[in-house]
């Protein structure tokens, strides 16, 4: 709680946590200290932290950080240094809790390492590797060509390793007039290769390279008759970790069923 405290007075005196600081390699190195640190760490440390007691506390700190981000219409929680400080102690108060697991090598523990297992990768690719997530919006017109997107959060424009070309922007109705789906004919053309053409749709993203590319929106007032697209472009080198991490967690809870609940 004193931490959490101390990372209050750092929001109202320095802001937002900086997130570019742990960009790779220093995300990747700080994992791996994290984990040290919880195997490694002295008595001490690892009966402070190592308690059912503190693990509740911290899911309930947890959960109201996030029934207040629920509330807000943007990040300002997740990237506040409470959440954060919040955040590191989980991942260490897990990392304790598979060590000591391990070392008591019980029987039939499978599921249990499985689970705790699955959810510490799934949180670390998830919050350390989203200082290295590129999250880009950018707005094409009709027969137009675009190769920089924009970063709402920094303010930045980036140049993308390919062109975008709005070919077609058009819109699907259900009898009743309502909007069935919404969708762009984009042409995407980078220096190795040639011109493609592609539909991106609504839910319905397109993977090129290690980009996704998302139907956002469009001309509102216009509608059917919109004649721009706004498009999400994604980039998350960590996403195939967090893939990694939900399959561990899966086949953990698919285990402990099997078992009927038993550790």
């Amino acid at each position: 709680m004193g931490a959490v405290i101390v990372g209050v007075v750092l929001q109202i005196v320095s802001g937002p946590f900086p997130m570019e600081l742990i960009k790779f390699p220093v995300n990747f190195i700080l994992a791996l200290v994290l984990l040290t640190l919880a195997v490694k760490g002295g008595k001490a440390f690892r009966k402070s932290v190592y308690s059912l007691k503190f693990s509740v506390f911290l899911i309930l700190l947890l959960t109201v950080q996030v029934l207040i981000m629920g509330f807000m219409s943007d990040d300002r929680i997740k990237d506040s240094w409470p959440f954060v400080i919040t955040y590191f102690f989980i991942l260490v108060d897990l990392a304790i809790v598979i060590s000591e697991s391990l070392k008591k090598k019980r029987r039939n523990r499978s599921g249990f390492l499985l689970i705790h297992g699955g959810l510490l990768i799934l949180l670390i690719a998830a919050g350390l590797g989203s200082a290295d997530k590129i999250q880009l919006f950018l707005k094409v017109n009709e027969g137009e060509s675009v190769r920089n997107g924009y970063d709402r959060l920094t303010g930045k424009t980036y140049r993308l390793p390919f062109e975008i070309t709005l070919e077609d922007f058009s819109i699907e109705y259900y009898p009743d007039r309502s909007i069935k789906s919404y969708n762009s004919l984009v042409t995407l053309k980078n220096s190795d290769s040639k011109a493609k053409k592609w539909d991106i749709r609504v839910n319905h993203p397109l993977r090129y390279g290690s980009w996704w590319i998302y139907q956002y929106s469009y001309d509102l007032d216009k509608g059917g008759d919109s004649k721009y697209a706004v498009l999400q472009l994604v980039r998350d080198p960590w996403l195939i970790l967090a893939w990694v991490g939900i399959s561990i967690l899966f086949a953990g809870a698919v285990n402990m069923f099997w078992k009927g609940g038993r550790p």
